[in-house]
């Protein structure tokens, strides 16, 4: 009887040494309580910052908190608080320390100084990563933050810190570039410091901007950049200084805008960035209708309406393609490739948006190939289109044509789609399934005792498990029917064969 007592009292602590295995967050205190503890205890503070609502908040609370790694190294190292930041002391927590997004994990020093920082979920070896991280002097996000304003950091850390603050959307990285350059102890006419401006500052003074006008062929030459590449970012980093110099409140004025970027660019540049510049503002502030835009005969306002509307929801995808489809016809400022991509690329995100509309995919599909076929002809087709995708919209216009029982197009594209690229042997499925529902058992059942042994070229499938998923598809949505009665008795028979 003893015996079993003490097993039944052990069994009831189990639940108990595991939880104790994670963190241990400490309740009931105020953030001035905590500054002081850490005082006392001479330790750094750690901070999940969480909202109640946040699905990746609890995935860390549940999956990684509980673990005993996580426990051992901020058991030992921290003083651990977990805050909502949206109720009682968070909501002034969350002013002071600029959150944006959740959850943040802070690191903070006894006198309340952010010392490191991370933003997302994370995996339990990155979570004690991070731990070390914000241990360690010279991987501590601010810290490092304060070396490189006063520039006493080479440009490989500087680089590495710029990598870590775009992650996490950090909104001062001008403002720590500005005093890394501003320091020359860091020449810029040197290959990682050009790299570190064009890929990294988003305002620069008149100064620099005329540093790199006026050494173009230098930098794209040190840096490896292409001409176009480079005189794209040139001109964002313009049009970003420019509009920094804006008023913050009140109207946008376009004449002075155009004044301080024409020190920089051709007026002809200059002109078209304006009226692109001047198109998204007027439709971000709803004073210019896609009705008037899409009646002006001007490519810049054309290509600026076209982007805008460049987004997620079918309606703007809808619009953005009415806009290159005009480009396309009366565009001269790009080759018509570059605007044939672009529906392409619209025409595959709207078949995403609406993936029961058989007819509505295939004429997108059927519209796609013919506008590549048609103007990817000049010397950058390769770069837009290379015939293996062509030959995989062949093949996705094949399967969605199984869907409209239009069963003689489903081969035909098919073979087209397998003779543009014959490394895309997955359309040799569409192809059987067209000769099968087309009545052509014969053909149909060559393929599938040629293929049912064989994978994917790429090795992701075998042809046996797409086949019988193939059937399933099809007969869920009502292609492949049990009361066709010679239909269904050839499928029957085909996967019997499979089966074999």
């Amino acid at each position: 009887m003893k015996t079993k007592l003490l097993f039944m009292f052990c069994f009831a602590l189990i639940p108990y040494g595991i939880k104790a295995q994670g963190i241990k967050f400490i309740d009931n205190k105020t953030w001035k309580d905590v500054l002081a503890m850490a005082k006392v205890q001479k330790k750094l503070i750690f901070l999940d910052a969480y909202a109640s609502w946040c699905g990746p908040c609890k995935y860390l609370q549940n999956n990684v908190f509980t673990t005993a790694e996580a426990g051992t190294e901020y058991n030992k190292n921290f003083i651990n608080v977990k805050m909502d930041m949206e109720k009682g002391e968070g909501i002034t927590l969350a002013k002071k320390y600029d959150v944006k997004a959740y959850p943040t994990l802070f690191f903070i020093n006894q006198n309340g100084q952010l010392i490191h920082l991370s933003v997302g979920a994370l995996e339990v070896d990155q979570f004690v990563a991070l731990a070390r991280d914000a241990r360690n002097p010279q991987k501590q996000f601010y810290t490092v933050r304060n070396k490189a304003i006063t520039g006493a950091l080479p440009t490989s850390a500087f680089t590495e810190w710029l990598t870590a603050a775009k992650r996490i959307e950090y909104g001062g990285v001008d403002e720590v570039m500005t005093g890394y350059i501003k320091s020359n102890q860091h020449p810029l006419m040197e290959k990682d410091m050009l790299n570190i401006i064009l890929d990294y500052a988003n305002v620069l003074n008149d100064e620099q901007l005329t540093f790199l006008k006026t050494n173009r062929s230098h930098i794209i030459e040190l840096t490896g950049r292409t001409p176009k590449v480079y005189d794209d970012i040139y001109t964002e980093k313009v049009v970003n200084s420019a509009v920094s110099k804006m008023p913050a409140n009140g109207e946008f004025d376009f004449e002075k805008f155009n004044s301080l970027i024409a020190v920089y660019l051709s007026p002809e540049e200059a002109n078209s960035t304006t009226k692109k510049l001047k198109t998204r503002y007027g439709l971000n502030n709803q004073t210019l209708s896609f009705e008037e835009l899409i009646t002006s005969d001007d490519e810049d306002v054309l290509t600026a309406g076209a982007e805008f509307y460049y987004r997620d929801k079918k309606e703007y995808l809808n619009k953005s393609k009415q806009l290159y489809v005009k480009l396309l016809k009366a565009g001269k400022k790009q080759k018509p490739s570059v605007y044939t991509f672009r529906i392409v690329q619209l025409n595959n995100a709207l078949n995403n948006s609406d993936p029961d509309n058989y007819f509505g995919k295939v004429e997108r599909l059927k519209q796609s190939i013919s506008l590549v076929e048609k103007n990817m002809q000049d010397s950058t087709a390769a770069d837009f289109y290379p015939k293996n995708k062509l030959s995989s919209l062949y093949g996705d216009l094949a399967w969605n044509q199984l869907f409209i029982k239009d069963f003689g197009s489903t081969i035909a594209s098919a073979k087209k789609g397998i003779e543009l690229a014959k490394e895309n042997d997955w359309i040799y499925t569409n192809l059987a399934l067209g000769y099968l529902l087309s009545g052509d058992v014969t053909n149909a059942k060559t393929l599938y005792i040629d293929l049912k042994n064989k994978n994917y070229a790429n090795g992701q499938k075998s042809f046996k498990e797409a086949f019988l998923k193939d059937f399933e598809d099809l007969e869920q949505e009502g292609i492949i029917i049990p009361t066709d009665a010679d239909q269904y008795r050839n499928v029957k028979e085909i996967k019997t064969l499979l089966n074999q």
